[in-house]
């Protein structure tokens, strides 16, 4: 790593990562399955050069590549994890292979992998292709006799999860084909953004949200859209997601350090303390007239605290208060 790289900004970071180390395979992406232990090699790669890593040297990696990939709205940083932008790409192929027959890709596939069925029927033939896959159709989940679920395939392929959702699901007593229906998004049709989300939500099952998920994804939508240097948001996006390197997450990271405030020498050096509640914060807050001196300070983090001014302050007070910070 050169000296220009070692001295990039996060933002500049952001911007290699995604236009061009993310869309360097896209294409490859679109055709072969890759194998996932590859996948997570590239996702590690650039895992490390976010967060300023080196040979020679080890940094904090303050949040789990998983998160990295979640949407600006939901505290990540939009970042693509390969392995579920993979499937994503070889999803698309399989949506024009059952609904766009008219295409002349449907008619070379069907003319070398499934020439006398569907592709939903189609088997694993003795020489496949690297994108060739197997398929499960809805009629094979299902008693005939009974016209219902049948419990023990359903308990016998899927997770626990799965399952309870396929047996949530009535079934028509109106025999009728299957059809293929995309139902994440209103339209009903399919999208490599939508099944992104979806490849990512499989791929990293512990990513969640709470319930009062739309009152954060309002916070974070406003500070990617403040009126305000690149730098300076993606600084309010550290500090309200608390990886800062103040010295109670350091303490957490198993970092041996004092977490006293070296400033005040009286409290624990946190993300709101730091930047809010310390008499020096204190001092550099004092010099804006305005109604940010109004705002409570007993909120229990930084984020919460800059969400009060969002609903208290109007877009110009807002965006002030995220440049002093």
């Amino acid at each position: 790593m050169g000296w220009k790289e070692k001295h990039i900004s996060k933002v500049r970071r952001e911007v290699l990562i995604k236009t061009v180390a993310q869309a360097i395979p896209t294409y490859s992406m679109s055709i072969f399955k890759i194998p996932k232990l590859v996948c997570d090699g590239i996702n590690s790669a650039l895992s490390k050069y976010w967060w300023g890593q080196t040979r020679d040297e080890k940094k904090i990696h303050w949040i789990n590549w998983g998160r990295l990939c979640t949407s600006k709205r939901k505290e990540g940083m939009g970042f693509r994890d390969i392995h579920a932008f993979n499937l994503a790409m070889l999803a698309k192929q399989a949506w024009h292979l059952t609904h766009e027959m008219h295409l002349l890709f449907y008619r070379v596939y069907k003319a070398r992998y499934f020439p006398s069925c569907s592709f939903m029927d189609a088997e694993l033939g003795a020489n496949p292709s690297m994108v060739a896959d197997l398929s499960l159709k809805v009629a094979d989940l299902i008693d005939t006799t009974t016209n219902q679920w049948d419990r023990g395939k359903v308990h016998t392929i899927f997770e626990p999860d799965t399952r309870e959702d396929i047996l949530k699901i009535k079934l028509s007593n109106v025999a009728s084909r299957d059809r293929l229906i995309w139902k994440e998004n209103k339209a009903n049709k399919f999208s490599v953004k939508t099944a992104y989300q979806v490849a990512l939500r499989l791929h990293h099952p512990q990513i969640g949200e709470h319930s009062l998920a739309s009152m954060d994804r309002k916070m974070w939508k406003r500070i990617w859209s403040l009126n305000v240097p690149p730098k300076v948001r993606n600084f309010m996006w550290r500090a309200c997601s608390n990886i800062l390197p103040t010295k109670a997450n350091l303490v957490q990271k198993k970092v041996q350090v004092d977490p006293i405030c070296t400033v005040c020498g009286q409290h624990e050096e946190t993300m709101g303390h730091i930047l809010w509640e310390c008499l020096l914060a204190r001092n550099v807050w004092a010099q804006v007239r305005s109604r940010i001196q109004k705002t409570s300070s007993l909120e229990a983090s930084f984020f919460l605290l800059m969400r009060q001014m969002m609903e208290r302050l109007s877009g110009k007070e807002f965006e002030l208060s995220a440049m002093i910070a």
